[in-house]
Parts: C-alpha cells; sequence; structure tokens
C-alpha cells in the first residue's frame, strides 16, 4: 500500500523532461475536468433518491395511435368472484366498525 501511495506521489510531484505531470495536466486543462467530474460523482451520491412516477412510457405522438393487438392475443377476463350470503354480512359488520 505504502508503495502504491509513494508511485502516485512519484508520477504527480517528480519532474520527468522539465515538468512533472500534475504541471503538464494543468496546462491542458485535465486538472479542472478531473475535479468537475469527481465533484459531478460525489453530488450524485450524496443526492437524495428521487420517486420514479409509475407512467415511465414516453407519450404517444399527436395523431398516432398505438396498434390494435390482434384478435388471438386478447384473453378472456377471470370470472368474479361471488360473496356468499355470511361473507357480505361479515364484509358489512367489518366496514361499519372500522369507520366507527
Amino acid at each position: 500500500m505504502l508503495l502504491l501511495i509513494a508511485a502516485i506521489v512519484a508520477v504527480f510531484f517528480v519532474p520527468f523532461h522539465g515538468n512533472t505531470l500534475w504541471d503538464r495536466a494543468q496546462r491542458r486543462g485535465l486538472a479542472a475536468s478531473a475535479v468537475h467530474v469527481a465533484r459531478g460523482a460525489f453530488h450524485w451520491f450524496s443526492a437524495t433518491p428521487r420517486k420514479r412516477s409509475v407512467a415511465t412510457a414516453a407519450p404517444v405522438a399527436a395523431g398516432r395511435r398505438a396498434p390494435e393487438p390482434a384478435p388471438e392475443r386478447i384473453l378472456k377476463a377471470p370470472p368474479k368472484e361471488r360473496l356468499s350470503p355470511q361473507d357480505r354480512a361479515s364484509l358489512e359488520r367489518l366496514v361499519n366498525d372500522h369507520s366507527r
């Protein structure tokens, strides 16, 4: 770990052909770009997550309709459930008790 840190320091601060790598990067604007990218990454990680809306699909362009599904792809709806009189009475009592 110490050797890695020493190598990074040497690359940035030891002169090579008269200038350090850090000086060359500053002249080319790479340091400012790196700071900009690092700030963006920091803000992205520290931002609170936003809730996504339920409707994420893009709206259909005006004048265009979605294609109609083929008849063989339309499925029948399942049969509706029927409540017995005892179940309906229990449900009514539960709703009335809860609403009080």
